[in-house]
């Protein structure tokens, strides 16, 4: 078995650590919506699929 030694730079970067702060001046909104769930089974399949529903 190979292992591949990951390059730092191709590495995922991680947000820093510590509270988010919403700068001066802007607002945060939280939403939600509800949707009709489709009757046909392949729609919703693909449904699941896409959004982990």
């Amino acid at each position: 078995m190979t292992t591949m030694a990951v390059e730092p730079e191709a590495r995922k970067k991680r947000a820093p650590k510590g509270k988010f702060a919403i700068p001066g001046g802007w607002v945060a909104r939280g939403f939600s919506f509800e949707v009709e769930w489709p009757e046909d089974k392949a729609v919703a399949s693909s449904i699941r699929t896409q959004y982990g529903g």
